[in-house]
Formats: C-alpha cells, sequence, structure tokens
C-alpha cells in the first residue's frame, strides 16, 4: 500500500528529509580515506586566518603575486567566515571532515527544499537522483568547499523564483547569502531569472520584475558584505571573463581537472543515464498539458529548467566539466516537474498513454547510481595521491629553517594549498588558478610556466629563463637572477618527478644550496 507523505505536515517531511540526507552524506564521508579535494587545505588555513588574525584580514600576503594579494579581498569570505567554527578544532584536519559532512549536507537540504517548493511527488526520491546522477556531481558534491551550497542555494533561488507570489525578502536573502560565499557564481541567479522570465513571458504570465529586483539587491548586498569589495568584485571578473578570454594555445593556463571541458568519451563513460534522464523528461514535458495553477508553476519551472539544462550541458564540453553540476540540477527539476502530474494519474489509477513515459525516465533515474557509484571510486583512489600529507615535510622543514614572511618559490603552483596549509609562517609565489598570476603580471607568469613544464634553458652550464612565450621572447634572464630581483625568493621547492631537468640542474648551480630532500620533493636555499 502507497504511503501519500504529501499529506504530512511541512515540519514532518523536513524532519524525515534531513534524517534520509544525514545518512546518505554520513554514508559517502566515512568512504573518503583522504580529501576528494586538496583546496579544502586552503579553505580551512585561510578560515584559521580569520580566527586568529580577525574578520578584517583582507590583505592576502600569502600568495605573493597573484592578483588576489593585490586586490585585498577574498572571493570565499563568506564560506571562510562559516568555517571558523571548525577551525576551533585540535587538529585541523578533523575540521575539514566535519565542515565536509555538513557541506554536502546543506547541498542536498537545499536541493529538496527547492524540490518541495515547486510541490512536485517525491521530493526526497528527486534529491538522491541529483546526488547519484553522475560521478563528477556526485565528486564535487562531497568537497569541503563553497560550490555545493552554491548549486544548492542557485536551485532554491530558482524554485522561489517560479512562484506566483515569490517570497522577496527570502530571495534577497539567498541571493546575498550565495553573492556572499562565492561571488564567482553570482552571475547564476541573473541567468536563472532571465530564463525564468522568457518561459513565462512564452506562458502569457507576468514577469517577475519585483522578484528580480530583490534578486539583484541581494546578489550585490552579498558582494558588498566582505573587505575590499571593488577588490572581490575585479577577482570574479578576472576568474570568469579574464579566463575564458586569454584560454587556450596562447596562454596555456593550467587548471584543475573540472575547470577542463569534458571530452566526448566522458559521455559514454558517465553521462548516459543523465542524458537519458533528461531526454524521457523532455518528452514527457512535450506531450503533457498543464492544468490548474500548480502544473503551470510547474510547467514554467520545466521549461525553464530544459532551457537551463541544455544550455549547462552545452557548457560541459565547451567551457568546463564543472557546469556539469548544474547540468544535473536543472535535469532532475525538469524531470521532476514532468513527471509529478503523471505519477498522480498512476497513484490515483487514471492510467493514460503518457504515463507509459514514465518507464524509461525511472529506469535512467535506477541505472545512473549503478554507473555513477563505480565511477566515482576511481575519483576517490585518484583523490589520495594528493591527500593532506603531501608537501608536509618540506613545509615544516621551511617552517623551522625560513624565517617568517620569507618567499617561497613553490615551482608547481597545485602545492599551494598543501605548503600553505602546513606553513602559514612562509610566503608563496602563486596559489590558487594561474590566471590570478597572469592578471598580476604577465611576464612573471611565464617564467614559472616554463619552470613548471620543466623547460628550463641551460646554456653553457647555466640555466636561463623568459619572462615571454617562445614566439617572442627577446633577452633570457638568469635563473638564479630572476628568482631573487623578480620574486625575491629565498627559497625553492619542486617536486622531483614533475620537473627533472630543474631539480637536476639546481644541484649543479653554485646560487642554490641544497636544503631538504624527500623521495619526492627537494628544497633548495637560494644563496644572494
Amino acid at each position: 500500500m502507497h504511503v501519500d507523505t504529501s499529506a504530512a505536515k511541512p515540519s514532518t517531511r523536513a524532519l524525515l528529509a534531513l534524517l534520509v540526507l544525514s545518512g546518505v552524506a554520513l554514508w559517502l564521508h566515512p568512504r573518503i580515506p583522504s580529501f576528494t579535494d586538496p583546496d579544502s587545505l586552503y579553505h580551512i588555513r585561510h578560515a584559521w586566518i580569520y580566527r586568529t588574525q580577525g574578520l578584517w584580514q583582507s590583505d592576502f600576503p600569502w600568495a605573493q603575486f597573484s592578483a588576489i594579494h593585490r586586490e585585498s579581498s577574498d572571493l570565499w569570505y563568506g564560506f571562510h567566515v562559516l568555517l571558523i567554527p571548525f577551525t576551533l578544532t585540535p587538529d585541523l584536519l578533523d575540521g575539514i571532515r566535519v565542515a565536509g559532512f555538513l557541506v554536502t549536507l546543506g547541498c542536498l537540504m537545499l536541493v529538496w527544499g527547492a524540490l518541495a517548493r515547486l510541490e512536485v511527488r517525491w521530493p526526497l526520491v528527486w534529491t538522491l537522483v541529483f546526488a547519484f546522477a553522475t560521478a563528477d556531481s556526485l565528486y564535487r558534491l562531497t568537497m569541503m568547499r563553497p560550490h555545493p551550497l552554491s548549486l544548492g542555494i542557485a536551485l532554491l533561488l530558482f524554485a522561489l523564483l517560479c512562484e506566483e507570489r515569490s517570497p522577496r525578502w527570502g530571495i534577497l536573502a539567498l541571493a546575498a547569502g550565495l553573492a556572499w560565499i562565492h561571488i564567482t557564481l553570482a552571475w547564476i541567479p541573473v541567468l536563472v531569472w532571465i530564463v525564468i522570465s522568457l518561459a513565462r513571458r512564452a506562458r502569457k504570465r507576468s514577469v517577475p520584475w519585483l522578484p528580480g529586483a530583490f534578486l539583484g539587491f541581494g546578489l550585490f548586498a552579498g558582494a558588498l558584505l566582505r573587505p575590499h569589495p571593488l577588490g572581490g568584485i575585479r577577482l570574479a571578473s578576472i576568474q570568469i571573463l579574464t579566463w575564458l578570454a586569454k584560454r587556450g594555445a596562447s596562454v596555456p593556463l593550467e587548471v584543475g581537472r573540472e575547470l577542463k571541458p569534458f571530452e566526448w568519451r566522458h559521455f559514454t563513460d558517465q553521462l548516459v543515464p543523465a542524458t537519458a534522464l533528461a531526454a524521457a523528461a523532455a518528452v514527457l514535458l512535450l506531450v503533457s498539458k498543464a492544468r490548474g495553477e500548480k502544473e503551470v508553476r510547474r510547467g514554467v519551472a520545466a521549461w525553464s529548467s530544459l532551457a537551463l539544462c541544455a544550455l549547462f550541458f552545452a557548457m560541459c564540453f565547451t567551457v568546463a566539466r564543472r557546469a556539469n553540476d548544474l547540468c544535473v540540477g536543472f535535469a532532475t527539476i525538469l524531470a521532476a516537474c514532468a513527471a509529478s502530474p503523471r505519477i498522480d494519474e498512476v497513484l490515483q489509477r487514471q492510467w493514460s498513454a503518457r504515463s507509459a513515459l514514465l518507464a524509461p525516465l525511472f529506469l535512467a533515474a535506477a541505472i545512473a547510481p549503478i554507473r555513477s557509484v563505480e565511477r566515482y571510486r576511481t575519483y576517490l583512489q585518484a583523490a589520495e595521491i594528493v591527500g593532506p600529507e603531501r608537501m608536509r615535510e618540506p613545509a615544516l622543514w621551511l617552517r623551522e629553517h625560513a624565517a617568517p614572511g620569507d618567499v617561497v618559490f613553490n615551482v608547481h603552483w597545485d602545492t599551494f594549498a598543501h605548503l600553505f596549509y602546513w606553513n602559514p609562517a612562509s610566503y608563496y609565489v602563486s596559489g590558487h588558478d594561474p590566471i590570478f598570476l597572469y592578471a598580476y603580471d604577465p611576464g612573471l607568469y611565464w617564467i614559472c610556466q616554463e619552470l613548471e613544464t620543466d623547460g628550463l634553458i641551460v646554456r653553457e652550464g647555466r640555466g636561463f629563463v623568459s619572462d615571454a612565450p617562445v614566439q617572442d621572447r627577446g633577452d633570457l634572464l638568469p635563473l638564479h637572477d630572476a628568482l631573487v630581483r623578480r620574486f625575491r625568493a629565498r627559497w625553492l621547492v619542486v617536486q622531483k618527478a614533475r620537473a627533472p631537468r630543474l631539480s637536476g640542474y639546481l644541484r649543479t648551480d653554485p646560487g642554490f644550496e641544497l636544503g631538504f630532500e624527500t623521495q619526492g620533493e627537494v628544497v633548495f636555499r637560494i644563496l644572494p
């Protein structure tokens, strides 16, 4: 016998969702022997700085040659403030684990809230479909970073904007929260509002101008709620606009895997069930006719989510695979809104030909977790390689032997989070995405790029670098002079396997003195 939980009180449904989704989050996190995201080390240490040095510590000298240092602002300010309680643990790694669980749970509850506001059937079931739709989205769901929370807030804002009488102050608060914790993604609610407005116009409904105004005010307020807000806005434009303009062959900006587009092999690897889910929902939507205010509202949500799902699907393959999270989110809303009227028919035994279209939709939803969990395990195995112990020994050695504030030239930008976590007493050349180094000084970026790719130029036993791309090279700069004069570096740390030519040369140059060595890393003192 079917139990109709839709008749239960909202508080009871919310409590049930909280219990179930807490269990899902607990099930996911103990299976992570390390951390799914090395950036969590950076985020917890930055929160620790706010706790120990004050909430208005706007400067970030730990990345000396970065636009983040120049602008004296924090893209993820609100998220770091929220993490402060988790820095009270004796071991910050425990703080990461607890906060990571809560971030996962927070995202799932926000998604459930969005589905519940849309009054779809079985919002808890659809939340689980969202969580397990693809391995990529499941992997990022477990990361202790602002992205899962931003995604959940964006989907809840979508649901509220679809309502006839949108809660304006709720929209303002959610928009402010999104921009406060993750200003770079403040454009997503604006896009959502535009698409919903177009869908409402197509259905001869009024455009939500007033909710849109509250949305804009909220985003603006969230952007301002940080030290040096104009610097934060400029950093967001660098991370989005400058990166889009400069990435490619002319400026080889190395980024993490999530900022690289999907290749078509990834479609068969993990996207087939999620795509089948969205396609089946789209077909169901096309053959359905809305009846009543609730179905009209869900129709607006369904058509809007269809457009957004298609847009973010295209972005997965053209811009960055991170767009897959948004694609999955809106595909889930599309499926839930399109299926709900037909589920009602089935439960009331009012069979129709359209009800048969639920079969492929639910088949895709059932197959997706099988594929995604299997692929997700391989992601966790790869994450162990860059676990929290990476760079610990050289970082702790530098903390003991380098003077506070000494500049350490970290050859590989992606080691910054680990070095910063274990040794916040030193400053580093660059961190975060390389676009911030490029925006600070393109010449310094090209020197770092040459060393990171192990492209050191050696002539007559001396090492040289260039501060321009190969096609524009002029006079070469002696390596030692470039590090001392251009970067003010006192130390250099390199991973031997990633730059064997560079690490081998440094042992022969009298300007460098071997300080510390492990199986994987080596630290050199840069002599005056």
